[in-house]
């Protein structure tokens, strides 16, 4: 009944590999039956368990965070990654949160410089476009890699700026369904 309640984030998978079961669903239809959203940390889950979750209940908000979890390198990403996420990115009811770069950087210490991470925002917004992409500032986490201003300064740095309104503000009041 508050209005400052808009969904759960799924963080932790209590029951293993035995984490769907028969009440997870009902209480994830409860969500979409009432226009709530889903936030997937995908460290205990896989992007192809968000999309079996968007098919079953595709009037779901559903937000994968962190960029899908990729752990970020100087090698190039795993092709299965990128088939998930555009194979989730089909579903119009997930999106995808711009966040949490430095704590996916699988190099130490934490690069700065955009291009470590261009290939992977390219994916994203490839994937899910303009309109389905939501930044998060993962703070105070993202302190731990670098200074808050220091990532904020990567992702303006790569996507237009015609599109920060939305990957700033517009896309997460129409996910979470904020005034």
């Amino acid at each position: 009944k508050d209005s400052r309640f808009v969904g759960l984030r799924m963080r932790d998978r209590p029951g293993g590999d035995e984490f769907f079961t028969d009440a997870v669903w009902r209480d994830l239809a409860i969500l979409e039956e009432k226009g709530l959203s889903l936030d997937v940390l995908i460290n205990n889950f896989s992007i192809d368990e968000v999309t079996e979750v968007a098919k079953r209940l595709p009037d779901l908000k559903i937000m994968i965070n962190h960029l899908g979890g990729l752990n970020i390198t100087n090698d190039p990403f795993d092709e299965k990654w990128k088939e998930a996420m555009e194979k989730a990115a089909l579903h119009e009811n997930v999106y995808c949160k711009v966040s949490g770069i430095f704590q996916r950087a699988g190099v130490k210490p934490t690069p700065k410089n955009r291009s470590f991470y261009s290939p992977v925002f390219k994916v994203v917004f490839d994937a899910f476009g303009e309109d389905r992409i939501v930044y998060g500032s993962n703070w105070p986490v993202t302190d731990r890699g670098g200074s808050y201003s220091e990532q904020l300064k990567i992702i303006q740095s790569y996507f237009d700026p015609d599109i920060h309104p939305k990957l700033f503000r517009e896309n997460a009041v129409k996910f979470y369904g904020l005034d």
